[in-house]
């Protein structure tokens, strides 16, 4: 409960990040929300539970990570973009359970997504919160992005289902002792064609983001994207995935950057040598 408490902070956000009538309905959706899911206990076993957010009705692992999802794409709208149309092609890489997806169907009602989620586990819950509500032109894939077809290890914490630190790069930030599935691979690209341009493009891969971005640059599909927002997980023992790399493959691409800390506050001195977390919004 202790832990749930710290998240009544999303009451602020919503204040901030919302006006009138749409204020008034999220902060009564919420509150009504967290009420709920705060009498709730993290489920074991891969067992789900279940709330209601603005309509939609939203299975989960844990409370905690629940309110913290809401909490990033719902009332901060990290993931918030101006579409050009009323129908963008959305592509959500890392999709985990769906927030994301239902937050672009909440803004974008007729969006079309493409959404992968490599954990089996989580994709199983990702694919009810999709059939659940309802939505339509949304494909999901049980798939890791990488730079080619094949499987590859998924890196996971057994105690947490649905964790959002699950790597195929590593232990990462998970700190429990970790258990391995294996999953399978395709590169982003076979997903895009020249055909159409993809609105918007999210990747949330821990740690693969700069495989999956070279891979784009390589195949051409990059030219494909107007818009996407990249969260870089730096690793002083990967200098592979460097934010440099990263950078200078979306300035080839013909992108504007913004480059933002996503969880850590000054002084920053004490980060140096350890992992750390960016937000890269990309745009033409």
């Amino acid at each position: 409960m202790k832990k749930l408490l710290r998240e009544v902070v999303p009451f602020i956000a919503i204040i901030r990040n919302y006006t009138g009538r749409e204020r008034l309905r999220f902060l009564m959706s919420y509150g009504r929300c967290f009420l709920h899911v705060a009498l709730k206990i993290s489920s074991h076993g891969g067992k789900t539970i279940h709330a209601s957010f603005l309509g939609y009705r939203i299975s989960f692992f844990d409370a905690r990570t629940f309110i913290s999802l809401l909490s990033e794409i719902f009332f901060r709208r990290e993931y918030e973009f101006d579409a050009m149309r009323v129908d963008p092609y959305i592509i959500d890489c890392g999709s985990n359970i769906g927030m994301s997806v239902l937050y672009f169907k909440y803004c974008y009602p007729r969006a079309r997504i493409i959404a992968f989620e490599p954990d089996p586990q989580t994709y199983r819950v990702l694919v009810e919160n999709v059939a659940q509500n309802g939505l339509s032109d949304v494909a999901l894939y049980n798939l890791a992005l990488a730079d080619r077809e094949g499987t590859v290890s998924l890196h996971r914490d057994p105690s947490h289902a649905g964790s959002l630190t699950m790597s195929v790069v590593g232990p990462h930030a998970l700190k429990e002792p970790l258990e391995k599935v294996d999953v399978r691979t395709a590169p982003l690209s076979t997903f895009i064609t020249g055909n159409e341009t993809v609105d918007f493009l999210k990747i949330d891969i821990e740690g693969s983001e700069g495989l999956v971005l070279a891979e784009l640059e390589r195949s051409g599909a990059i030219n494909s994207v107007r818009e996407m927002i990249i969260e870089y997980h730096g690793d002083p023992a990967r200098p592979e995935n460097s934010l440099a790399s990263l950078l200078k493959i979306l300035e080839h691409g013909g992108f504007h950057t913004l480059v933002r800390s996503a969880h850590k506050r000054p002084p920053y001195a004490r980060y140096k040598h350890k992992h750390y977390t960016l937000l890269v919004q990309a745009y033409r």
